[in-house]
């Protein structure tokens, strides 16, 4: 009989998930770029096996060996069943020494071996361990921001539903959600460290005299290349890798916002190509996108809490200006 799961395993066991995806995108990059696929499958592997003692109170050798995991851990499993995939797991741990400590990069054959080799023991091993299936594992727990977590649940649920469509534009809204939160927060200072400004929006065009209308044709299109350099650079800025997000809004349909005073409402507009032509494997790869962007960006909240205190201490009181003195910088005399 499996013991409860706490919080913390729960997170670990979703990170764990975590790397197996990463690993899984990678490997369906352009050799030899595909090569890393085998050093994320090998870390989730061993990733998984420290929770796994930890959670059956396994006090591990400090220098156990990856398949002395095995030996110190099965006398300890719900009935004494044995760890599965031992031999394909060395197999693998065998190919990343060779590419990590000798630059043998591995064929393409061989990482789908270990793609394969990796979800047969995932399968076989987490309901062992934890009393639980591996694809119900939530990589949604690593998400520290409520928002962008309960807006990725919601498109889930459209998935799940079959509306790939809906499911598509809650997984963009997701996102434009983490970008509001580092972009946007805090009023509009120049303290705003993610911001580049106030947000850019395509200008309407205007058409009541042959004056604006030309005026129009330039405006236009520059705020719209505006617009797209200010939201590069705050992708950027945050870490997140701007080709799979480039990526990621192809596959997307296009979203737009609504105010209506404090009220924010979004609508998308799919065509129906687009309708015709999304997967559940590009929904896949879109949410898995979003919480990769959201743990990217969570280095950034420092940042903003060095901000907030910064603001804190110099803000004046309320009523009262700011005083300060101006200095003028020098270079040290030599003595």
């Amino acid at each position: 009989m499996t013991t409860p799961m706490t919080a913390l395993e729960i997170e670990r066991l979703a990170f764990v998930r975590f790397l197996f995806d990463q690993g899984i995108a990678q490997a369906r990059q352009p050799e030899p770029l595909s090569a890393t696929a085998v050093l994320s499958f090998h870390d989730a592997v061993e990733q998984f096996l420290r929770l796994a003692a930890d959670h059956l109170g396994v006090s591990l050798p400090r220098n156990v060996t990856f398949t002395g995991y095995w030996s110190e851990i099965e006398p300890h499993t719900p009935g004494q069943a044995p760890l599965p995939s031992k031999p394909a797991m060395n197999r693998m741990n065998n190919l990343r020494v060779a590419f990590k400590h000798h630059g043998t990069f591995p064929s393409k054959t061989a990482i789908e071996q270990s793609r394969s080799d990796t979800v047969t023991f995932f399968t076989d091993a987490v309901p062992l361990v934890f009393g639980i299936d591996f694809e119900s594992v939530d990589m949604l727990n690593l998400v520290a921001h409520p928002q962008v977590a309960t807006t990725l649940r919601a498109a889930q649920g459209h998935a799940d539903k079959g509306n790939l469509p809906m499911a598509m534009a809650g997984l963009m809204i997701a996102f434009i959600e983490l970008l509001d939160h580092y972009g946007e927060r805090g009023t509009y200072d120049n303290k705003q460290p993610f911001r580049f400004g106030p947000s850019i929006t395509p200008t309407e065009p205007l058409l009541a005299d042959p004056v604006t209308t030309a005026l129009s044709k330039v405006l236009s299109p520059m705020s719209q290349a505006l617009g797209a350099m200010q939201t590069a650079m705050r992708i950027i800025a945050l870490g997140i890798d701007y080709s799979r997000y480039a990526q990621f809004d192809v596959l997307c349909p296009k979203v737009s916002r609504h105010y209506s005073g404090p009220q924010c409402q979004y609508h998308f507009h799919a065509t129906e190509a687009q309708n015709r032509t999304l997967t559940r494997a590009h929904f896949e790869f879109g949410r898995h996108f979003v919480i990769e962007a959201a743990l990217q960006a969570a280095r950034a909240e420092a940042a903003l809490q060095t901000r907030d205190e910064h603001r804190a201490i110099n803000s004046p009181e309320p009523g009262t200006w700011h005083s300060g003195t101006h200095h003028v910088w020098k270079a040290p005399e030599n003595e």
